[in-house]
């Protein structure tokens, strides 16, 4: 009997950092010199699978159809099943002509059909989460079976497997270290950090169960790759029970958060459809009754009312609100393109807008990536170097003697060069280019945008020196031709220095760099080869006090020295010779320093009222330390370890700023316990360790250069440039979005509930037709669709950062809704007086009004169930929808900027293309009543006549009058909303 293969759930840590070889090895019945026997790996195979993550993917019904299921698209297919059957009826039962109906059903099944089709697409792109995770596998890997090498597919390792390890190899599984010589591993793409983590050279030792995934100096991880020494290690974890594959389990949990703009849009689409609900039922039953009365409840003549009644019912319904909040979506897409923000979700747009929590990685986020030295001890004076990251843009500049209290950073130009030739800086500079294995590359970056980009092929440290030599204006080739190499000492992660031997004109150099309390006790003396004394013990302790101080400040600190020997001088071969009696040369200062325009991007958050968290791999000490540099950090906000948030009260976690060494499975903790409180979390991000988080935070954002392959899959947005200050950009974008998305949906509301008030209301009254199908037509084409093409074009307001975030704010506040029904009102009661006033002939018709073509009244030859009864009728409608289509145009005006008045965002927000929109409709409107030939040409367009009169000077003051009430009452509520300080 074949035994049953473990599951995720199952499965128990086998062995970890907190385990003792020993143990480890009668765990999984291995050897630490003969590995695994080969019988034995069968069974493991079996037991655990193949070293893979496996593409484990949703039912269709949890990924394709569940979320189709909402109240928006439900109500539509609903409806057009009921016009199906009524068409069906029409056609088949009554033999009539039932085409107006299969046009009003294809209209709807294609706002459905574009509906259906986005949401698909967004759960598909879900599962390119867990495909870039394949990418980050190694192909092969030498294990050790039967005390045998051999190279094996990297799929096939099991636990208890006995792995070799050499530089530049990827990490194939999750293995405990039996072996180490100067292990240094890349962990940034599982940690987020730089720096390369030095493992131990006493693997035997055993660390704490809580201890940080970055601090686990006797681990090594799936994904990340040997920088430099070698190992042999034991694997203890494969497939998807390594630390990536839980990431890949967590992230299984596709398509499973409802996009939050489409939620809202929802829970508004249940209430109105529970409104179309209620009118359909009132009016068919009325209907019904009354042709029961008539007699007529069995003929064609009922099932039409039925038709017109479910279109009128489907009029309170916006039906171009789901397809004007993508446009408006895609518009703010390509807006922030143009800045470098790649938007891969098109709700992240809305989503961006209404963050108030900013939770950020620091390396490669708040900061550049790229180790870089910002500070120069030449044992004379101090200096300060300008330019971010490997660029060789930038400057050193002296800062005197003593180290000053403030330094004005930009104060100096790039091309400076404040030191002269054997000068102890020189020599500083010299050393930290020789005494080197790194390489500067330039890279073109051609995606999402063509960019140059600076990187290093060795160590982050030593890229530093490059970059900083860079700056000095020395010509390299020059340094290059007058020293030789001879010989080197590899770093060593024990003795935690390295140094390299040069011959020059004088004989030869010895260049030794590292740890200050390693360096420091060789040294002898201190200047440079032409100028040096002796070092005495208050020289010592000078630097070392310098160096803590440097230290405090989050900087790592590298002390430089050198050996000057004489060309009769037998180079030693002895390590412990060879660095001995060094000249003390200085030290430089260098971390990973915020990006140009961090800390104004932080300070323009702050005052958007959204709070920066700093969440990193990184020492609290350092994170602290970029923290105050950019403003994350203001006054006595907490610095909190990763291990420390389960015992954090409430009110301890919620005033902490920074959270350190924390690991991907903490990221996540503190994402949702900040949604717990119904915030609205941005992520931003760029390592493996990021994914999660990126994918439950509301907003995942990622950078495009610095960013792997699994966090890009991950996230909503992308920043091209790396920059952090294009987050605020899409914040700023996406505030504007959002108040554009409101505006078009109150302005689409607002004229239906209107509109459906006096319909709803006209309908009760037998036989009687407010307005012909043409004129309804007609208001939806031309005031409906026209005009809030204007929301689409619009400008961002100049205050949007000015603004408290609206979280999970719904779609319409308490002053939203106030403003709606007073607009609503208004606007019915306008309407509905000045078609009373010409339907009984208050305002009566003068021969001017009989001047255009003259309707066809109701039991004329010629005429339709809808037209006219009398003349006053055809009047009294021309004015209606004329106060309709004039209003509903200009109030987009004041709806554009609900926090302004109209008179101050015309001048202080002035947009061409929103004026044309709005003053296009009543021009067309006045010139179509007025101009036969385009009526005629309208009639031959539909199938009825516009029946438009021309108005007279009484009726048009008549209706200035009916379209300023509207319109002032909307902004004198605008107004006392102002002078209470409250914002929409």
């Amino acid at each position: 009997m074949g035994k049953k293969k473990r599951s995720y759930d199952d499965q128990i840590e086998l062995c970890s950092h907190n385990a003792t070889i020993k143990k480890i090895t009668e765990d999984l019945q291995t050897d630490v010199k003969f590995g695994l026997k080969h019988e034995i790996v069968e069974q493991r195979l079996e037991l655990y699978g193949t070293n893979v993550i496996p593409k484990v993917k949703g039912s269709i019904w949890d990924v394709y159809i569940a979320p189709l299921l909402n109240w928006l698209i439900n109500i539509y297919l609903i409806v057009a099943l009921i016009m199906v059957i009524l068409g069906l009826i029409k056609a088949f039962v009554f033999k009539e002509s039932s085409s107006d109906v299969w046009k009003q059903i294809g209209f709807w099944m294609l706002i459905i059909g574009a509906n259906i089709i986005f949401t698909i697409f967004q759960q598909i792109r879900a599962q390119f989460k867990l495909d870039a995770l394949h990418k980050l596998s190694a192909p092969s890997s030498t294990v050790i079976r039967d005390g045998i090498p051999e190279s094996i597919a990297a799929d096939l390792l099991v636990p208890g497997d006995l792995i070799e390890l050499d530089q530049g190899d990827r990490i194939p599984a999750d293995a405990r270290i039996v072996y180490a010589s100067n292990c240094l591993v890349n962990e940034s793409a599982l940690t987020g950090e730089s720096v390369a983590v030095e493992k131990t050279n006493t693997p035997q030792e055993c660390l704490e169960e809580d201890t940080p995934i970055s601090q686990r100096i006797n681990m090594l991880y799936t994904g990340t790759f040997l920088e430099s020494g070698r190992a042999v290690a034991l694997v203890v974890n494969t497939g998807i029970f390594t630390e990536l594959g839980k990431l890949s389990v967590e992230l299984q949990e596709i398509g499973s958060n409802e996009i939050p703009i489409r939620s809202k849009v929802n829970r508004l689409a249940k209430w109105l459809g529970l409104t179309v609900v209620t009118f359909l039922v009132v009016s068919v039953i009325y209907k019904a009754i009354i042709h029961s009365i008539n007699g007529t409840l069995g003929d064609v003549v009922f099932l039409e009312d039925v038709v017109i009644t479910v279109t009128t019912s489907m009029s309170i319904m916006p039906i171009s609100i789901p397809l004007l909040t993508t446009l408006i979506l895609l518009t703010g897409v390509l807006s922030m393109a143009k800045d470098r923000v790649i938007i891969r979700n098109l709700s992240a747009v809305e989503t961006l807008g209404r963050s108030s929590i900013l939770c950020t990685d620091k390396t490669g986020t708040i900061t550049s990536n790229q180790m870089t030295i910002q500070r120069i001890w030449d044992t004379e004076q101090f200096y300060g170097v300008s330019g971010v990251g490997y660029s060789n843009k930038g400057a050193i500049y002296p800062l005197g003697e003593e180290y000053p209290d403030s330094i004005d950073e930009y104060r100096l130009p790039d091309s400076l060069k404040p030191f002269a030739e054997d000068s102890s800086l020189e020599y500083l500079l010299v050393g930290g280019l020789l005494n080197n294995n790194a390489h500067l590359i330039v890279e073109e970056v051609f995606e999402p945008h063509h960019q140059i980009s600076w990187k290093t092929t060795g160590d982050p440290t030593d890229g530093a020196f490059l970059a900083l030599f860079n700056k000095s204006g020395i010509v390299e080739k020059e340094i290059r031709k007058q020293y030789g190499y001879l010989s080197e000492f590899n770093f060593d992660s024990v003795l935690k220095r390295m140094s390299k031997t040069f011959q020059d004109k004088e004989g030869y150099t010895l260049f030794c760099k590292g740890a200050s309390e390693t360096i420091l006790p060789l040294c002898t003396h201190i200047g440079k080869p032409e100028k040096y004394r002796a070092i005495t013990k208050e020289d010592k302790e000078k630097i070392m006090e310098n160096v803590s101080k440097f230290a405090a400040q989050g900087y790592r600190v590298i002390s430089l020295s050198l050996r000057p020997m004489s060309k009769d001088t037998i180079i030693p071969n002895n390590r412990e010779e060879a660095e001995n009696e060094l000249i003390y040369n200085g030290f430089v200062c260098m971390l990973d320093p915020p990006r140009y325009g961090v800390g104004e991007a932080v300070k323009d958050s702050y005052q958007a009222g959204i709070t920066t968290i700093m969440i990193t791999g990184d020492s609290p000490i350092t994170a602290k330390a970029i923290a105050k540099e950019v403003g994350i950090v203001r006054g006595d906000e907490l610095v909190v370890e990763g291990n420390q948030i389960k015992n954090l009260t409430e009110e301890e976690f919620f005033k902490a700023r920074i959270f350190a060494r924390v690991s991907p499975q903490h990221k996540q903790v503190i994402v949702e316990k900040y949604q717990s409180k119904n915030k609205i979390i941005a992520m931003c991000g760029d390592g493996v360790n990021d994914a999660l988080a990126l994918t439950n935070a509301d907003v995942g954002i990622c950078m495009g250069i610095a960013g792997t392959e699994v966090a890009k899959q991950a996230s909503d947005v992308v920043i091209a440039d790396d920059s952090f200050t294009s987050t605020v950009l899409g914040i700023r974008e996406g505030r504007g979005l959002f108040d554009r998305i409101r505006v078009m949906i109150f302005f689409y509301i607002t004229l239906n509930i209107a509109e459906a008030i006096i319909y709803f209301a006209s309908s009760f009254i037998p036989g009687f037709h407010l307005v012909n199908d043409f004129q309804r037509v007609y208001i939806f084409s031309t005031a409906h669709l026209i005009p809030p093409l204007a929301f689409i074009f619009d400008s961002i307001t100049t205050e949007i950062m000015d603004y408290p975030p609206r979280d999970d704010e719904e779609i319409f506040n308490k002053k939203y809704v106030l403003a709606l029904v007073v607009l609503a009102l208004s606007l019915a009661f306008s309407g509905g007086l000045v078609f009373l006033l010409g339907y009984f002939n208050l305002l009566s018709i003068s021969s001017f009004n009989q001047t255009g073509i003259i309707p066809i009244l109701f039991g004329e030859p010629g005429s339709v169930l809808s037209s006219p009864v009398t003349l006053e009728h055809a009047k009294a409608r021309t004015m209606f929808v004329t106060v309709l289509v004039i209003t509903e145009s200009l109030v987009v005006l004041s709806l554009r900027r609900l926090n302004k008045s109209i008179f101050r965002s015309f001048k202080e927000d002035r947009k061409w293309i929103v004026f044309i929109l709005v003053f296009s409709v009543p021009i067309l409107h006045i010139l179509l009543m007025y101009i036969k030939p385009l009526q005629i040409l309208a009639g031959k367009i539909f199938p009825f006549l516009p029946e438009f009169l021309p108005l007279g000077i009484l009726d048009w003051l008549v209706i200035l009058v009916a379209v300023t009430i509207p319109l002032a009452t909307l902004e004198t509520y605008k107004f006392f909303i102002r002078r209470r300080k409250s914002y929409y």
